[in-house]
């Protein structure tokens, strides 16, 4: 609890917080992909949201765009009022399994 009170009061200083969860959450799902094995990193991703070429296989940053994506549905379901379920789980997998690598499994 004291480091929730910590995280909260540091996200009153924060003069943009939306863009530091932007970031923190992409950097997250950079590291969750690369667990699996994927090649991208951050300014990769960055590039392929603003649909530069990179310098990955695409697959790799398919595979973390497919990261923001879920966790960015699972966020804004719960924003809605939506519980924290088994349902809600099974939506965001289905999000992450929906393009790129285990998307026809």
């Amino acid at each position: 609890m004291l480091e929730l009170g910590r995280l909260d009061s540091v996200s009153l200083l924060l003069p943009a917080p939306e863009l530091f969860l932007y970031t923190y959450v992409r950097r997250e799902a950079v590291l969750s992909s690369q667990i699996e094995g994927t090649q991208s990193s951050l300014s990769d991703l960055l590039l392929f949201e603003l649909e530069e070429p990179g310098g990955v296989p695409l697959n790799d940053v398919v595979e973390v765009s497919n990261h923001v994506a879920a966790l960015e549905h699972g966020l804004k379901r719960m924003q809605e009022g939506f519980p924290l379920s088994n349902r809600l789980i099974r939506e965001m997998h289905a999000e992450l399994l929906s393009r790129g690598r285990g998307n026809g499994v």
